[in-house]
Parts: C-alpha cells; sequence; structure tokens
C-alpha cells in the first residue's frame, strides 16, 4: 500500500480487508505521511501531507499503530525508503505558493529541490533524518496476527 491509505475514504476498513485476505502470518507494507514528522511541524499548514483534496486522511504514529492493531497487524519495522527529498521539496512549492510568492520563483525553487545536484548534496542530511525517523513518508512492515 504505498501512497495508499491517505487517500481512501475508510482507511481503518481498507486495512480489515487486507487483514481478511492475507494468511495468518501474511506482510503488509504500506508507506503513508505521518503528521507527527519533522517536516510536518516545520511547514505547519502547507506541508505536503495536508494535500487537499488528495489526502482525505493524515495519521500520527499512535493513529496508524493503533489502526494497524486494531485491523489484526502487529508492526514489525519501519524505515523511510525514499521520497523524503521529495516530500520536503513539495512542501516548500506549497509554502511559496501559499505566501503569494511569484510562479517564476516557487517553479525555479521546486525544480532546483528535485534537480540531481541538490538530491546528491541534500543526500546526507535527508539519511540522517530518515534514520531518526523524523521525515515522512516512513515505510512501515507489519505482520497478520
Amino acid at each position: 500500500m504505498w501512497d495508499l491509505l491517505e487517500h481512501v475514504h475508510d482507511p481503518l476498513g481498507t486495512l480489515q480487508q487486507a487483514a481478511r485476505v492475507l494468511k495468518p502470518g501474511g506482510l503488509l507494507a504500506l508507506s503513508t505521511v505521518q503528521s507527527d514528522a519533522l517536516d510536518a511541524r516545520l511547514f505547519g499548514r502547507y506541508w505536503v501531507g495536508y494535500e487537499v483534496p488528495r489526502h482525505l486522511y493524515v495519521f500520527s504514529r499512535r493513529t496508524l499503530s493503533d489502526m494497524l492493531a486494531q485491523s489484526g497487524f502487529r508492526i514489525v519495522g519501519q524505515k523511510v525508503l525514499y521520497g523524503s527529498n521529495y516530500a520536503f521539496s513539495d512542501s516548500v512549492r506549497f509554502a511559496l505558493q501559499g505566501h503569494g510568492a511569484p510562479r517564476w520563483l516557487h517553479g525555479g525553487v521546486f525544480g532546483l529541490l528535485r534537480s540531481r545536484p541538490w538530491r546528491w548534496l541534500s543526500a546526507p542530511a535527508f539519511k540522517l533524518l530518515d534514520l531518526l525517523q523524523l521525515t515522512t513518508p516512513p515505510t512501515i512492515f507489519c505482520r497478520r496476527t
């Protein structure tokens, strides 16, 4: 469930359906934005997780953990596999747009933050933040109980 749960109208029902179709011990991997990530606090209402109307729900680590347990899953691991630099660049673009920056400015900044040189230079910082589980989106690995 890569970047899916925040888009469905019934996330708990979706998790319960996943548990129904998985055998006991089956593995579920999901990736979703989390409201208690550092970038959510940094960008506030301009954070990529609040991308309305595409994101219907945003979860804290606790809420997601509780929903998974209620659906019959046990979390066995969590790791940011990809995307924290992209989530950051989207949040910067939303913040610039929200503050009325000229289109050429937020387009240029967004292009720079998505460029290969920026991703290469910023990779150590994002890797550290990912290891500390401070960024979004984490990938969560669960076993059906």
